[in-house]
């Protein structure tokens, strides 16, 4: 049985993104049981987008990613276990990393 160390960040993503490129990720696949914590985002210049998770209460596997720093222009959507990632203006190769509770 394979286990995640919820203290480690786990990278879902890295690739070079053209200006305004959008990447979608499948995070269900992962199966974190709700315990997301947040998305980060890091350039190979070490600019960082950080995206918090906000629980919706009335539906535990519901919620959004909520923007707390963003150096990068970037932007999450999150709809259903599906994120859409979606570069700034630049051209730049990106890591995305979440982070569990």
């Amino acid at each position: 049985m394979n286990t995640i160390n919820t203290h480690q960040p786990i990278q879902i993503l890295r690739k070079t993104f053209a200006a305004h490129e959008s990447f979608i990720v499948n995070i269900e696949e992962f199966d974190f049981n709700n315990t997301l914590k947040s998305l980060t985002i890091e350039s190979s210049t070490g600019l960082i987008a950080e995206f918090l998770w906000q629980r919706n209460e009335s539906y535990e596997s519901k919620g959004y990613f909520k923007e707390s720093r963003n150096d990068l222009g970037a932007t999450i959507a999150h709809h259903d276990g599906i994120i859409a990632i979606t570069n700034g203006g630049v051209q730049q190769d990106l890591e995305v990393d979440l982070r569990l509770l």
